[in-house]
C-alpha cells in the first residue's frame, strides 16, 4: 500500500474566525473546508495515520492535495518536460529585430548607456532573410520591434516589412514594438494598418512633470503631452492593437501611479489598452546586484497594497507563471543592427554577449549561449524542486542567475510572494483577501462545491 502525503504545493490555514482554507499551487484551486477534512490533512502532514471517507479522499487526490508519496516530484518533472520540449522543440520562431540603437531621449536607468550608435544597413537585411527561411520547421514568426528608439529607423522597419512581404513564407503570427512613443505619428499609424501590430508598449516615466524630467529631446522639455497625444492617435486608428502603457516606476516617484493610473483609464476609457507599472531595476556600479532606489521585496507588496486601499483594484490571487522567457528559448533572438544575435535585451551593445552573427554559420559564443540555454532556468536550481511556489513563480531573470553562478553576482531570484521570515505568511495574506473578495458571491459557492 502506497503511503498518502500532504502535496509540495499544498497550503492549509485556519483564519481568525476559524475557517479553514486550502490551497494548491499546482492546480491553483482555493477551497473552504469543513473541520473534519482540516484535521485529516493535517494528520496527514504529521505523518500520522488517519482515516476519512473514501469519496473525500479520492477528492482530495483528485485535486492533488494528498498524493502518493512516490508521486511527490511528478508535477515537476512534467513541467520541466513540458518546458524543455517548449525551450528547444517550439516551431515559432521569436525575432526581436533591433534597427538602431539610436535613440531620441536618454533616460538614466537606461541598460544601454554604454551603446554604440548603429543603424541597420542594405547588407544585414540582405542576410536577415535567408537566416530566416534556414529554419525550415518554423511554422509561425512573432515579430518584435525594438531599440533604442526603432522608429528613428522607420524606413528600415518599411524597408524588412516589404521584404518579408515578398520572399518570407513563414507568416507572422505576432507583430508588436516596444517604443517611447514620440515618433508614432500619422504616417507611421498609416503603415501599420497595412502591417498590422497586434502588440505596442509605450513607456512614461510617472506623471507629467516626473516624464518631463527623465525623458526629453535636445529640443524638447516637454515630451509626456506629446506621446500622450500619439496615444490617443493609436487607440483611435488601430483598434486591433492592443497598447500597452508601461508606466515606470521606484521609489521616487511610485506616489503619483495612482493618479496617473486614473487620468488614463479615464481618458481612454473603452478603449483597447492596459496600463501597468514598471519596476525599474536600478544596479549597483559593479552591477551585481539592485539598490534600494528599485522597488522589490516588501516595498513591492507594500506598493499594491497602497494601490487597493486608495480605490485601485488589485488581483491578490496567485497565477501559474510561465518559466521560460526569451533568453533560453532556442527560437529566440535579438538580431542587432550590425547583425549581431543575443540572447537577453539587457545584453544589447555589450560586444562580450554578442553569441554570433546572422551572415555567419558558426556562433562566437557557444559559452554563453549554452549557459543561457542549460544553466539559467529555475530548474537548475535543487532548492526550486521543492519550493511550495515552484508552480507559481517564473523563476526569476536567466541573466541573474548567470551573473549570480559566474560573474559575483547576488540578485534575489525568489518569488515576489516568498516572504523570507515565513514562506507563506504573504500568501495567506492574499489569499485571505481573496476569500472576503469572493465570499458571499457565486464564486464562494464555487470553491465549496468539490469538498
Amino acid at each position: 500500500m502506497v503511503n498518502l502525503v500532504v502535496s509540495l504545493y499544498t497550503h492549509f490555514f485556519r483564519m481568525h474566525d476559524n475557517i479553514c482554507l486550502l490551497y494548491n499551487s499546482e492546480s491553483n484551486s482555493f477551497f473552504k473546508v469543513s473541520e473534519e477534512i482540516f484535521d485529516y490533512i493535517e494528520k496527514i502532514a504529521e505523518g500520522k495515520y488517519t482515516s476519512i471517507n473514501q469519496e473525500t479522499k479520492e477528492l482530495l487526490i483528485k485535486h492533488n492535495i494528498i498524493i502518493p508519496e512516490n508521486k511527490k516530484y511528478s508535477y515537476y518533472n512534467r513541467v520541466k518536460l513540458m518546458n524543455c520540449m517548449d525551450r528547444f522543440y517550439s516551431s515559432k520562431l521569436t525575432l526581436n529585430i533591433i534597427p538602431t540603437t539610436c535613440c531620441n531621449f536618454s533616460c538614466s536607468y537606461c541598460f544601454e548607456k554604454n551603446k554604440t550608435n548603429y543603424t541597420i544597413t542594405d547588407d544585414i537585411i540582405d542576410s536577415l532573410i535567408p537566416f530566416i527561411n534556414k529554419n525550415e520547421r518554423i511554422k509561425k514568426l512573432s515579430l518584435m520591434w525594438y531599440g533604442g528608439e526603432p522608429l528613428l529607423a522607420f524606413g528600415k522597419i518599411k524597408q524588412i516589412l516589404s521584404r518579408f512581404d515578398n520572399e518570407v513564407q513563414i507568416p507572422i503570427g505576432s507583430h508588436s514594438i516596444i517604443t517611447n512613443g514620440y515618433l508614432f505619428d500619422q504616417k507611421v499609424v498609416d503603415f501599420f494598418k497595412i502591417h498590422p501590430l497586434t502588440e505596442i508598449q509605450i513607456t512614461l516615466d510617472g506623471n507629467e512633470n516626473e516624464h518631463n524630467q527623465k525623458r526629453f529631446t535636445r529640443t524638447d522639455k516637454h515630451t509626456f503631452s506629446k506621446i500622450i497625444n500619439n496615444i490617443d492617435l493609436i487607440l483611435n486608428e488601430l483598434p486591433n492593437t492592443h497598447v500597452f502603457i508601461r508606466i515606470n516606476i521606484d521609489e521616487s516617484n511610485k506616489t503619483s501611479f495612482q493618479s496617473l493610473y486614473e487620468q488614463l483609464y479615464k481618458r481612454w476609457d473603452g478603449k483597447r489598452f492596459s496600463i501597468y507599472p514598471g519596476f525599474i531595476r536600478i544596479e549597483n556600479a559593479q552591477e551585481t546586484q539592485m539598490i534600494s532606489p528599485s522597488i522589490f521585496g516588501d516595498s513591492r507588496r507594500n506598493f499594491f497594497l497602497s494601490l487597493e486601499e486608495k480605490g485601485i483594484e488589485v488581483d491578490f490571487y496567485p497565477t501559474i507563471r510561465e518559466k521560460a522567457c526569451s533568453a533560453v528559448r532556442m527560437n529566440s533572438y535579438i538580431i542587432g543592427p550590425e547583425g549581431e544575435i543575443y540572447k537577453c535585451w539587457n545584453d544589447v551593445s555589450n560586444k562580450n554577449k554578442i553569441i554570433g552573427y546572422i551572415n555567419n554559420k558558426k556562433l562566437t559564443n557557444v559559452d554563453l549561449l549554452a549557459k543561457y540555454m542549460v544553466d539559467s532556468t529555475i530548474f537548475e536550481d535543487a532548492k526550486c524542486r521543492e519550493c511550495f511556489f515552484f508552480p507559481i513563480c517564473g523563476g526569476g531573470c536567466p541573466q541573474y542567475r548567470i551573473q549570480n553562478k559566474y560573474e559575483n553576482g547576488n540578485y534575489d531570484l525568489c518569488a515576489v510572494r516568498n516572504d523570507k521570515k515565513d514562506d507563506k505568511q504573504y500568501l495567506t495574506f492574499c489569499l485571505e483577501k481573496h476569500y472576503h473578495k469572493i465570499k458571499g458571491t457565486e464564486q464562494s459557492i464555487m470553491i465549496q462545491n468539490d469538498l
